[in-house]
């Protein structure tokens, strides 16, 4: 067996960091729009109703309280999509240091 079968752990950790940065900035981002779009609903009738002025939307001007519940369902849709990101990005880092590390 050669040692070219895989590289040494200091080349990983530099090839490791870019996608590493991308995926932090994806499940913190993710993680975020998710979590504000579950407290919507309850922001807003803590804090009263917002105004909403959409362009071009009267029916949206019209049921503010609309806009938040379908921003809450928005949000409670997205947080398993982003708890399943979150794992699939952990198991394909896994796989790739596998890839890299491990001398066969």
């Amino acid at each position: 067996m050669s040692d070219l079968a895989a590289p040494r752990p200091g080349y990983f950790a530099v090839l490791a960091l870019p996608p590493g940065v991308a995926y932090s900035v994806l499940v913190v981002t993710s993680l975020a729009l998710t979590l504000g779009l579950l407290a919507a609903p309850f922001l807003g009738l803590l804090r009263g109703l917002p105004e909403v002025s959409i362009t071009g939307f009267a029916w949206a001007s019209s049921h503010p309280m609309a806009i938040l519940l379908v921003c809450g369902l928005v949000g409670a849709l997205l947080l398993p999509l982003t708890l399943h990101l979150g794992v699939a990005l952990g198991r394909f880092q896994g796989w790739l240091a596998r890839q890299l590390l491990v001398r066969v």
